[in-house]
């Protein structure tokens, strides 16, 4: 029986000045969000940072514990498109 393993790109790109950060993660989970969340806010210790999110239950996780130079901003339902990651994909 052959198992598939997957690998997933947490991205977060600044709409200001085009500086993309990624990370390559093992699960898309609350866990990893934190991870992903914790380097974003570390590598940019001076900025006030806003981060787009869809409803994907791992970024409005009761557990995050968001860094404090950070926003969370949730988009509406079912409206990708809004999303300025998203079109990196493109």
């Amino acid at each position: 029986m052959v198992t598939q393993q997957y690998t997933y790109a947490y991205a977060a790109v600044s709409v200001s000045d085009g500086v993309l950060d990624t990370l390559i993660l093992p699960q898309v989970n609350s866990e990893c969000m934190q991870l992903f969340l914790d380097e974003v806010a570390t590598r940019h210790p001076k900025d006030r940072i806003a981060m787009i999110l869809d409803g994907a239950g791992w970024h409005k996780s009761s557990t995050l514990k968001i860094p404090k130079n950070m926003l969370l901003v949730s988009l509406p339902p079912y409206a990708p498109e809004l999303n300025p990651v998203e079109h990196l994909w493109d």
